[in-house]
Parts: structure tokens; sequence; C-alpha cells
């Protein structure tokens, strides 16, 4: 099961910082049941429409582009997710500490929030395309020039670091609000010794 950022993002301990829930979440976009049913009506309906006519012969190719419609969203996405991880990369090596600083990579994570929300709803989308397509034509869809990745599962590394960058500023800021000094530690309890030249050495030391 895919663990979204916002979930992990949610694990930490961010006092201090805005961050807070992702600007999306999958309650904005179509649930499963709709996406099944919708994409269902639409590919019953655009055979309908070509079927006994001269363009039934293409068909088939009707059918790899209404697919190929959601792969090439996702994919846009997933180089906007890229693009911001890449960015979150870029801000983690040159950490400054700074409140700018930090403002700017909290930017960095939602836009990959928000990129990475929408790439996983298209992915599905395409899925579900794909799937008729598969019972319609009894073979695998397969885009033309590029691969059929599913996000599904991943979280990039960039992400991640930025996280345990996130996680760190908090660290230090919460000890930056502790009191300063050396602790003092009591311990109770008399120093017991076996006989008189233990205590005569002990003195010595």
């Amino acid at each position: 099961m895919h663990t979204t950022f916002a979930d992990q993002l949610a694990g930490l301990d961010l006092a201090g910082f805005s961050i807070g829930p992702a600007p999306v979440s999958s309650s904005d976009f179509p649930v499963r049941e709709a996406v099944v049913q919708t994409l269902d009506a639409v590919w019953s309906d655009l055979f309908a429409l070509v079927s006994g006519t001269a363009l039934e012969a293409d068909a088939e190719d009707l059918g790899w582009a209404f697919v190929n419609l959601f792969h090439r969203s996702a994919a846009r996405k997933s180089t906007a997710l890229d693009r911001a991880t890449d960015e979150v990369r870029a801000l983690v090596a040159s950490a400054d500490g700074s409140e700018i600083h930090t403002h700017e990579l909290e930017t960095q994570v939602e836009r990959a929030q928000c990129a990475e929300g929408a790439m996983l709803a298209l992915e599905e989308m395409r899925e579900v395309a794909a799937s008729l397509y598969l019972n319609e034509f009894g073979s695998s869809w397969k885009p033309v020039s590029s691969s059929r990745f599913n996000h599904g599962a991943m979280l990039t590394s960039a992400l991640v670091e930025g996280r345990d960058f996130l996680r760190a500023r908090s660290e230090a800021k919460r000890r930056a609000a502790m009191p300063e000094g050396t602790p003092v530690v009591f311990a109770g309890g008399r120093t017991r010794h076996a006989n008189e030249a233990d205590v005569l050495s002990s003195a010595e030391d």
C-alpha cells in the first residue's frame, strides 16, 4: 500500500514549522468507484458510436488513444514531481538554517505533495482505462515511447531527505528553547567501606 508524502510528514514532530496537511488529499480526487463507472460508460458510448461505421476499423487505435490520454497526463505530473524533488534535494544540500531557506523547503514540499497526489490519481485512471482496453481487444495496453510506471508504492529519496531535514530543524529549535547550564544530578545513600583501610584509601584519593 502506498504511503503518501503527507502521511510521512504527519508522523514527524514539526513544531515551529508551517507545514501542515497536504493541500490536497485523496478525497479531493475522484473515488475509484466513480472512475470505473464513468470510464466504462464513456468507453461503451465511444465504441457504440463507431460500430457499424467506416471508423470501426480504427476502434483499436481510438481505444489506445483513450488510455494514452491519462498516461500522458500522469507523465506530466510525474515530471513536475521530479522537478520538485530536485529542488528539495538542492535545498537540503545547501541548508543554512535560515527561516527563508526553511520556508522555501516547505514550499517545495507542498508542491511535491500536490504533484504526487495528482500523479497517483491519473495513474489509477489510466489503469482502469487499460483494463477496458484489455477486455475489448485481448492485449495489454502499452505506451509507444515511454514506460508504464505505477508509482503507488514509491516514495522518492529526495522527499525522504527533506523530511529528515525538517525533523532535524525541529529538534534544533526544541533544544535551543531549553535552559542552558550543566545539569546537576543528586544521588542518595552513603558510601560503605569494607574496612578502615578502604576509608583511608578513599580519603587519599
